[in-house]
């Protein structure tokens, strides 16, 4: 004799579905902390948002998307910040110093050095968060860039070419002052 499932095995296979289906899409983690943002340069505004992708026990995976919403372009930025979770692993973007307090200052990598108006840099971090819960991953952040505007006349650049065959060759481009 084979039993049919009833209404009420059927409804609660779909809210089972629907819920697994739901824990896939990634989701935006919002505090109750306003943010604030800083730059060392007049004219920069920008804004961060960080969308949880992944996470597991004791770990997230987020993607940490900085937008330019300053009229003018961020040239070669670097961000600082503070957070009390530990940063294990970083994409589209390097930590380049640490303290034993949770202050990170990340830099860009060559492909994603300036930031237009209006644009964006998406960076992806693994965060190790320990015993505590994510909420947020800092409630400030510091924008810094490095620009330098030199003389040009007190510049130059010459081009040596060691080999060359069909249709490549070996050189390099000089910069001397």
């Amino acid at each position: 004799m084979i039993r049919r499932a009833g209404q009420g095995f059927r409804f609660l296979c779909i809210i089972l579905t629907m819920t697994l289906l739901l824990s896939l899409i990634p989701t935006r983690v919002f505090a109750d902390a306003e943010i604030r943002y800083y730059s060392v340069e007049e004219g920069h505004s920008f804004e961060i948002q960080s969308t949880v992708v992944s996470s597991w026990d004791k770990h997230i995976n987020l993607n940490l998307e900085i937008r330019n919403t300053g009229d003018k372009r961020i040239d070669n930025w670097h961000l600082t910040f503070n957070t009390p979770y530990i940063i294990e692993n970083i994409w589209n973007a390097s930590v380049i110093d640490t303290d034993d307090n949770g202050t990170y200052t990340i830099r860009n990598n060559v492909y994603n050095q300036d930031i237009e108006t209006g644009s964006e840099v998406t960076i992806g971090i693994t965060l190790n968060t320990g015993n505590k819960q994510f909420t947020v991953l800092s409630e400030q952040y510091l924008l810094n860039t490095n620009t330098k505007e030199v003389n040009k006349d007190l510049y130059f650049v010459t081009y040596q070419e060691y080999s060359k065959w069909n249709n490549g060759f070996n050189g390099a481009l000089i910069l001397s002052s």
